[in-house]
């Protein structure tokens, strides 16, 4: 079979990876997957290349069909598990469970195994759960780690120590990747510098304010509660106030006819607002009320104007309430969207691609409501939306996995010339080149900085940033792109000293003596709430649980392992069913921690 032509620097990064276990580094559209491909191409045996999202399975495994000529099958949560492959390409999750069936074959039989992105394996992402199951077990197959950006990280410190914590959990003996001069001379080309991001205050709009919100409240586990509590206090922005009391106002007015009805406020759970609704109520208006608050709730209070759009759209606005003063409202946050797109327009003409990120799903439909109403903008622009199919913005906004692959395909082909996107575009998936890329919404990390910015990959494209996040401006997360690179460059395999694993050691006690109240509420005895008190439990003293789930005898056999720099504990159940002997398993497993003095 003949070679997969290479670049210089792909060629250099392959042999390297046949080598050792290693973390790639290359900007968007250098040809990473291709690297994967042919290392598992040359290794021969079974390979696995994992991906973060389904929507990403199909588009892999076409990609690595072509350059490997090798039997490649895709496989995702809800498909029977393929009988014969070379490669397969998966979910970290649908990969796990099938393991835990026994219907995948275990990490001794694969010779590569591959994670893309694999700076999802810093956070509580089932990445990690593999890379651990991975370390845990015997086998010692080739280890290679994909990403544009190692870690979300600004300061050197932390840089370093995510770093460090992802080699020791894939087992990585190498961090490797390709200097501009490289690139540039192998003809790929992509925004690279500092002096290639413009923000708002360069020649561009004034920059979106922000801080609405105290930057204390921004905790984003804590979204929905902190904006309860300022309702209650009064403390809220006075549109924040406005919108739910006319929610309020509907919601007396449909008990007055439906007694029995909920508010899902009450509960102040972001996943169950809408979808809980249109299920209870029988009218589509309290829906999207929802909706907006919960578009509200997310981006912090500051967008009360998306919000507005929101209920403009979707003709929310119902007469007889309050609502109605706001039916013509302006989007001053748009003024800024529309200043710099009929810039670039006024630049490049018919010749203009952009793509748009925002940080939620909603955001996108908002923006695509609003272009097609600026009488402007809608006779020069064709935009199209695109988020993950997984999870629907709104009961009204579902996106299927064909109708995502008909919007990708109009931008490719011309007959769309704006794509608003979430994160979704962020990573993976195979767009086609951009020469502006603009950030509506603050960029939260450097992650998404960089690989945001490597969309603009046409030569004197423009990657601007309308509104900043505090302690996250584009100046400090180019710097941080740079720490990023000089540690990887400069990193060797190190074994950490007695005073950096007892630091560890009394960091972890702490965890779990603060989440011992977890193993004292939790209802052994009855079997009531212990799978919920134990995922509680793990994530708080931040460890992931391998299991295993396997037949034994007629019956299944569970077994739970629990293990920390402290401690290794074992649980271990036995029943007729799957559900049954993972409860008995989960009860022995907190008896076990339980029984440990902290």
């Amino acid at each position: 079979m003949e070679p997969v032509s290479l670049r210089a620097y792909q060629q250099r990064l392959v042999d390297i990876a046949i080598a050792y276990n290693t973390v790639v580094i290359l900007p968007t559209g250098a040809g990473k997957t291709l690297i994967a491909g042919e290392l598992m191409r040359c290794k021969g045996g079974l390979s696995v290349f994992l991906v973060p999202a389904c929507v990403l399975v199909k588009q892999q495994a076409i990609a690595l069909r072509s350059w490997t000529k090798l039997s490649v099958e895709e496989h995702m949560g809800g498909m029977q598990f393929p009988s014969a492959f070379d490669i397969l390409v998966t979910t970290p999750k649908a990969f796990e469970s099938a393991q835990i069936r026994g219907t995948a074959p275990p990490w001794s039989h694969f010779t590569s195994v591959v994670f893309d992105e694999v700076h999802h394996a810093l956070k509580e992402h089932p990445y990690r759960k593999l890379a651990l199951s991975l370390r845990n077990s015997s086998a010692s197959p080739r280890i290679l780690g994909l990403t544009a950006s190692v870690t979300y990280a600004v300061e050197m410190g932390k840089i370093n120590a995510a770093m460090r914590r992802l080699c020791e959990d894939l087992q990585i003996e190498k961090m490797e990747t390709a200097s501009s001069d490289e690139l540039r001379a192998c003809g790929y080309h992509a925004l690279g510098t500092q002096a290639d991001v413009k923000t708002a205050d360069q020649d561009l709009p004034g920059m979106v304010t922000e801080g609405t919100v105290p930057v204390t409240d921004r905790k984003p586990h804590e979204m929905a509660k902190t904006f309860f509590r300022r309702v209650q206090q009064g403390t809220a922005t006075q549109f924040a106030l406005e919108l739910v009391a006319c929610i309020r106002s509907m919601e007396a007015a449909i008990c007055s006819v439906h007694p029995s009805f909920m508010s899902p406020l009450e509960c102040t759970s972001l996943k169950e607002w809408g979808v809980w609704a249109s299920k209870k109520v029988h009218t589509s208006h309290l829906e999207h009320w929802y909706e907006a608050l919960r578009l509200l709730v997310i981006s912090w209070e500051e967008a009360a104007d998306a919000s507005i759009a929101f209920l403009q759209m979707t003709n929310s606005l119902v007469a007889g309430t309050e609502a109605d003063r706001w039916r013509s409202l302006p989007f001053p946050r748009f003024d800024n969207l529309k200043e710099v797109l009929e810039h670039q327009l006024l630049e490049r003409g018919n010749a203009f691609r952009g793509i748009v990120f925002v940080q939620q799903k909603l955001m996108t439909h908002v923006l695509d409501f609003v272009i097609r109403s600026d009488a402007q903008l809608s006779t020069v622009l064709s935009p199209v939306c695109l988020y993950a199919t997984s999870s629907p913005a709104s009961p009204s906004f579902r996106l299927t996995k064909s109708d995502e692959q008909e919007r990708l395909g109009k931008f490719a082909e011309g007959r769309a010339n704006l794509l608003i996107t979430t994160a979704v575009a962020e990573e993976g998936l195979d767009i086609s080149r951009a020469n502006c890329v603009i950030r509506f919404d603050p960029v939260q990390h450097a992650v998404s900085f960089v690989q945001g910015r490597g969309r603009a990959r046409e030569v004197d494209s423009s990657f601007i940033i309308l509104s900043e996040q505090e302690g996250r401006s584009a100046e400090q997360l180019a710097v941080a792109e740079q720490r990023q690179l000089a540690v990887a460059q400069s990193f060797e395999p190190t074994v950490r000293g007695p005073a950096e694993v007892e630091k560890e050691r009394v960091a972890q006690r702490t965890r779990e003596r603060g989440a011992r109240h977890v193993l004292e509420a939790a209802q052994l005895e009855e079997g009531k709430g212990v799978l919920s008190a134990l995922n509680l439990y793990c994530k708080k003293t931040k460890v992931n649980v391998l299991e295993a789930l396997f037949k034994e005898g007629g019956n299944w056999v569970c077994t739970m392992s629990y293990k920390s720099c402290l401690r290794d504990i074992n649980g271990r159940g036995s029943a007729a069913g799957k559900k049954e002997a993972k409860l008995q398993a989960s009860v022995q497993l907190m008896y076990h921690l339980r029984a440990v003095d902290h």
